[in-house]
């Protein structure tokens, strides 16, 4: 899980950000922050599906990975991830291809 002082509320972030990486299923926007360590928000719309179960699964997928990779992304940054792609049902599959997405846009952050 997340530490609090890594996670940022998405009313929080700035309206002028960059988008960073662009896949078919997650899209990264980022900031910088004056902060010697990244933050991260994560927003998953009525788009990606209706029930609010699978929104929060999508969250929580997200924000355990960002979790584990805490030291491959850069410090100085504000970080928001969008969950763009409808996701009709939580299983493996669904999951590795949104980490898979997740972790080509971190590779680009490293760049």
């Amino acid at each position: 899980m997340l530490p609090k002082k890594f996670k940022l509320s998405i009313k929080e972030f700035p309206k002028r950000s960059t988008v960073c990486f662009e896949g078919k299923e997650v899209s990264l926007k980022k900031s910088p922050n004056k902060l010697d360590y990244a933050r991260f928000g994560v927003m998953t719309s009525k788009k990606v599906s209706s029930k609010a179960t699978i929104r929060n699964w999508a969250k929580r997928t997200v924000y355990d990975f960002l979790s584990t990779h805490l030291g491959k992304i850069p410090g100085g940054l504000d970080l928001l991830v969008v969950v763009g792609a409808p996701i009709m049902k939580t299983d493996l599959d669904t999951k590795n291809s949104l980490l898979k997405e997740l972790e080509e846009g971190i590779k680009t952050l490293a760049k």
